[in-house]
Protein backbone atom coordinates (compact mmCIF):
# COMPACT_ATOMS: atom_id res chain seq x y z
CA UNK A 1 0.00 0.00 0.00
CA UNK A 2 1.37 3.42 -1.07
CA UNK A 3 1.83 6.17 1.76
CA UNK A 4 0.65 9.08 1.76
CA UNK A 5 2.39 11.71 4.12
CA UNK A 6 0.77 14.72 5.57
CA UNK A 7 1.43 17.30 8.70
CA UNK A 8 -0.21 19.52 11.15
CA UNK A 9 2.25 22.91 10.61
CA UNK A 10 3.05 25.33 12.92
CA UNK A 11 0.41 27.93 12.92
CA UNK A 12 -2.10 25.53 11.67
CA UNK A 13 -3.32 24.13 14.27
CA UNK A 14 -5.81 21.71 16.03
CA UNK A 15 -8.94 23.15 13.78
CA UNK A 16 -7.08 23.32 10.87
CA UNK A 17 -6.16 19.98 11.60
CA UNK A 18 -9.39 18.13 11.86
CA UNK A 19 -10.92 19.66 8.96
CA UNK A 20 -8.64 17.62 6.75
CA UNK A 21 -9.22 14.43 8.84
CA UNK A 22 -12.30 13.98 6.15
CA UNK A 23 -9.89 13.99 3.58
CA UNK A 24 -7.04 11.89 5.19
CA UNK A 25 -9.94 9.23 5.97
CA UNK A 26 -10.77 8.79 2.44
CA UNK A 27 -7.65 8.42 1.46
CA UNK A 28 -6.66 5.74 4.24
CA UNK A 29 -8.99 3.27 2.42
CA UNK A 30 -5.78 3.05 -0.32
CA UNK A 31 -3.04 4.82 1.22
CA UNK A 32 -0.99 4.34 4.46
CA UNK A 33 -1.74 7.95 6.14
CA UNK A 34 1.31 9.00 7.62
CA UNK A 35 0.71 12.19 9.95
CA UNK A 36 3.91 14.63 11.69
CA UNK A 37 2.49 16.70 14.21
CA UNK A 38 4.08 19.84 14.96
CA UNK A 39 2.62 20.48 18.03
CA UNK A 40 2.57 17.44 20.42
CA UNK A 41 -0.43 18.15 22.39
CA UNK A 42 -2.71 18.06 19.29
CA UNK A 43 -1.08 15.00 18.60
CA UNK A 44 -2.65 13.29 21.71
CA UNK A 45 -6.40 13.69 20.08
CA UNK A 46 -5.35 11.33 17.68
CA UNK A 47 -3.71 8.46 19.60
CA UNK A 48 -6.78 5.90 19.12
CA UNK A 49 -7.06 6.66 15.43
CA UNK A 50 -6.89 3.45 13.79
CA UNK A 51 -6.77 4.49 10.24
CA UNK A 52 -4.05 7.10 10.94
CA UNK A 53 -0.08 5.98 11.65
CA UNK A 54 1.88 9.04 13.59
CA UNK A 55 5.56 9.82 12.81
CA UNK A 56 8.28 11.46 15.12
CA UNK A 57 10.25 11.91 11.65
CA UNK A 58 9.42 15.43 9.55
CA UNK A 59 9.84 14.58 5.86
CA UNK A 60 9.96 16.94 2.60
CA UNK A 61 6.93 19.18 2.12
CA UNK A 62 3.66 17.47 1.75
CA UNK A 63 0.85 17.92 -0.70
CA UNK A 64 -1.46 19.05 1.50
CA UNK A 65 -1.24 19.86 5.62
CA UNK A 66 -3.42 21.93 8.29
CA UNK A 67 -2.10 24.78 6.23
CA UNK A 68 -4.33 23.72 3.28
CA UNK A 69 -7.19 26.16 3.88
CA UNK A 70 -9.19 28.42 1.91
CA UNK A 71 -8.07 31.76 2.15
CA UNK A 72 -11.02 32.91 -0.70
CA UNK A 73 -13.30 32.31 1.81
CA UNK A 74 -15.63 30.62 -1.14
CA UNK A 75 -16.70 27.66 0.52
CA UNK A 76 -15.54 25.50 4.33
CA UNK A 77 -11.62 24.69 5.10
CA UNK A 78 -12.71 20.37 5.11
CA UNK A 79 -14.59 20.92 1.49
CA UNK A 80 -11.40 22.83 0.26
CA UNK A 81 -9.05 20.34 1.00
CA UNK A 82 -11.17 17.58 -0.26
CA UNK A 83 -11.63 18.86 -3.65
CA UNK A 84 -7.94 19.85 -4.05
CA UNK A 85 -7.44 16.09 -3.49
CA UNK A 86 -10.58 14.78 -5.17
CA UNK A 87 -11.59 17.15 -7.50
CA UNK A 88 -15.22 17.25 -6.61
CA UNK A 89 -16.74 18.98 -3.30
CA UNK A 90 -18.83 15.59 -2.59
CA UNK A 91 -17.09 15.15 0.72
CA UNK A 92 -18.52 11.72 2.34
CA UNK A 93 -16.34 11.51 5.27
CA UNK A 94 -16.69 12.90 8.41
CA UNK A 95 -14.04 15.28 10.38
CA UNK A 96 -12.23 13.00 13.35
CA UNK A 97 -10.78 13.03 16.97
CA UNK A 98 -10.54 10.48 19.77
CA UNK A 99 -12.91 9.78 22.17
CA UNK A 100 -10.49 8.53 24.70
CA UNK A 101 -11.95 5.66 27.34
CA UNK A 102 -10.61 7.21 30.25
CA UNK A 103 -12.77 8.55 33.50
CA UNK A 104 -14.96 11.64 33.76
CA UNK A 105 -14.70 13.49 36.71
CA UNK A 106 -17.95 15.29 36.02
CA UNK A 107 -20.85 13.27 37.23
CA UNK A 108 -24.72 13.87 36.01
CA UNK A 109 -25.62 15.89 33.33
CA UNK A 110 -24.01 19.40 32.49
CA UNK A 111 -23.27 21.58 29.54
CA UNK A 112 -19.71 23.11 28.63
CA UNK A 113 -18.40 26.38 27.38
CA UNK A 114 -14.84 27.25 25.64
CA UNK A 115 -13.71 30.29 24.57
CA UNK A 116 -10.50 29.45 23.03
CA UNK A 117 -7.84 30.71 21.21
CA UNK A 118 -4.56 29.37 19.33
CA UNK A 119 -3.01 32.77 19.81
CA UNK A 120 -2.42 35.71 21.97
CA UNK A 121 -2.37 38.15 19.58
CA UNK A 122 -4.47 40.84 20.54
CA UNK A 123 -6.11 41.19 17.37
CA UNK A 124 -6.47 37.57 16.88
CA UNK A 125 -8.05 37.84 20.18
CA UNK A 126 -10.34 40.20 19.30
CA UNK A 127 -11.78 37.97 16.27
CA UNK A 128 -13.11 35.08 18.40
CA UNK A 129 -13.40 35.48 22.40
CA UNK A 130 -16.71 35.95 23.98
CA UNK A 131 -17.05 38.46 26.58
CA UNK A 132 -17.91 38.49 30.20
CA UNK A 133 -21.15 39.04 30.28
CA UNK A 134 -22.51 37.32 27.16
CA UNK A 135 -20.54 34.06 29.59
CA UNK A 136 -22.24 35.28 32.62
CA UNK A 137 -25.92 34.86 30.53
CA UNK A 138 -24.84 31.37 29.72
CA UNK A 139 -24.34 30.49 32.96
CA UNK A 140 -27.65 32.50 34.40
CA UNK A 141 -30.00 30.88 31.43
CA UNK A 142 -28.37 26.92 32.20
CA UNK A 143 -30.97 24.50 33.21
CA UNK A 144 -27.60 22.54 34.19
CA UNK A 145 -24.20 22.96 35.36
CA UNK A 146 -22.09 24.39 33.48
CA UNK A 147 -18.02 23.95 32.90
CA UNK A 148 -15.42 24.98 31.16
CA UNK A 149 -12.77 23.86 28.89
CA UNK A 150 -9.37 24.68 27.04
CA UNK A 151 -5.83 25.04 27.35
CA UNK A 152 -3.67 27.04 30.12
CA UNK A 153 -4.71 30.26 28.50
CA UNK A 154 -8.19 29.89 27.72
CA UNK A 155 -8.63 29.72 31.89
CA UNK A 156 -7.81 33.35 31.95
CA UNK A 157 -10.81 33.95 29.46
CA UNK A 158 -13.24 31.69 30.99
CA UNK A 159 -15.75 32.57 34.03
CA UNK A 160 -16.81 28.97 34.62
CA UNK A 161 -14.96 27.06 36.88
CA UNK A 162 -13.46 23.67 34.77
CA UNK A 163 -10.15 21.47 33.51
CA UNK A 164 -7.81 23.32 31.57
CA UNK A 165 -4.38 21.83 29.81
CA UNK A 166 -5.35 17.61 29.47
CA UNK A 167 -6.52 17.73 26.10
CA UNK A 168 -7.11 14.21 26.42
CA UNK A 169 -9.41 14.76 29.23
CA UNK A 170 -11.11 17.54 27.45
CA UNK A 171 -12.29 15.12 24.86
CA UNK A 172 -13.91 12.90 27.63
CA UNK A 173 -15.02 15.88 29.09
CA UNK A 174 -16.79 16.62 25.82
CA UNK A 175 -18.16 13.65 24.21
CA UNK A 176 -20.36 13.14 28.25
CA UNK A 177 -21.74 16.52 27.81
CA UNK A 178 -25.33 17.18 27.02
CA UNK A 179 -24.50 20.32 25.07
CA UNK A 180 -21.41 22.13 23.99
CA UNK A 181 -21.07 26.54 23.69
CA UNK A 182 -18.28 27.47 21.85
CA UNK A 183 -16.69 30.37 20.02
CA UNK A 184 -14.99 29.99 16.89
CA UNK A 185 -11.99 27.53 18.25
CA UNK A 186 -10.07 24.52 17.61
CA UNK A 187 -12.41 22.40 19.90
CA UNK A 188 -14.86 24.14 18.53
CA UNK A 189 -14.16 21.85 15.54
CA UNK A 190 -13.67 19.12 18.12
CA UNK A 191 -17.20 19.06 19.45
CA UNK A 192 -17.98 19.02 16.22
CA UNK A 193 -15.70 15.83 14.74
CA UNK A 194 -17.75 14.34 18.42
CA UNK A 195 -21.30 15.43 16.59
CA UNK A 196 -22.27 17.32 19.67
CA UNK A 197 -25.39 19.11 20.04
CA UNK A 198 -23.56 22.92 19.75
CA UNK A 199 -23.85 26.14 19.56
CA UNK A 200 -21.17 28.62 18.25
CA UNK A 201 -20.84 32.49 18.95
CA UNK A 202 -19.53 33.50 15.82
CA UNK A 203 -17.64 36.88 15.94
CA UNK A 204 -15.45 38.07 13.46
CA UNK A 205 -13.68 34.96 12.05
CA UNK A 206 -14.16 34.35 8.01
CA UNK A 207 -17.36 32.49 7.45
CA UNK A 208 -17.87 29.76 5.84
CA UNK A 209 -14.30 29.03 5.69
CA UNK A 210 -13.99 28.09 9.35
CA UNK A 211 -17.34 26.35 9.76
CA UNK A 212 -17.83 22.71 10.91
CA UNK A 213 -19.58 19.76 9.27
CA UNK A 214 -21.38 19.30 12.35
CA UNK A 215 -25.31 19.36 11.60
CA UNK A 216 -26.38 19.10 15.47
CA UNK A 217 -24.64 22.42 15.34
CA UNK A 218 -25.93 26.27 15.35
CA UNK A 219 -23.93 29.65 14.58
CA UNK A 220 -25.21 32.56 15.74
CA UNK A 221 -23.52 35.32 14.99
CA UNK A 222 -22.32 38.14 17.05
CA UNK A 223 -25.51 40.46 16.83
CA UNK A 224 -27.50 37.21 17.16
CA UNK A 225 -25.35 35.68 20.20
CA UNK A 226 -28.77 36.59 23.37
CA UNK A 227 -31.24 35.41 21.72
CA UNK A 228 -29.59 31.66 20.35
CA UNK A 229 -28.27 31.43 23.66
CA UNK A 230 -32.22 31.51 24.94
CA UNK A 231 -33.22 29.25 21.88
CA UNK A 232 -30.40 26.93 22.34
CA UNK A 233 -31.77 26.32 25.81
CA UNK A 234 -35.23 26.12 24.95
CA UNK A 235 -34.09 23.63 22.05
CA UNK A 236 -32.36 21.37 24.68
CA UNK A 237 -34.97 21.20 27.73
CA UNK A 238 -38.05 20.29 24.63
CA UNK A 239 -36.37 17.62 23.24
Amino acid sequence: MKEFYTEQIKDFGLGNFINITPTLKELSKTHRVVVWFANKTFEQCYIDCDWMTITQDKRPQPRIHSGTTNFRNTMADWEYCWSLVFGNRNVTENTYIDTPDIENPIKGKYGIFINGAGSEVESYLDMKLVDDETQELIKELSPIPVYGLGGPNDQNRNIFEGFYGDIRLALRIMADAEWIITNATGLYHAAGALNKKQLVLWKDCLYPKNINMNDKCITAHKDEWKQKIKEFYEIYENE
